[in-house]
């Protein structure tokens, strides 16, 4: 299975606060996981190595 596509978020114009892992699967793009850098108890996920 294909891992995802990930895609940071914020406001226009401004810096990355979070991450989405998003994937294609027969009813379209679904929202699999997040992630936003720095919550309390906010673990790296697998999904995130690699990304800079």
């Amino acid at each position: 299975m294909d891992g995802g596509d990930v895609y940071g978020v914020g406001a226009p114009s401004s810096e990355v606060v979070g991450f989405l892992l998003l994937r294609e699967g027969p009813d379209g793009w679904r929202v699999v996981d997040d992630h936003v850098p720095g919550e309390p108890d906010a673990s790296t996920p697998a999904w995130m190595a690699g990304i800079d």
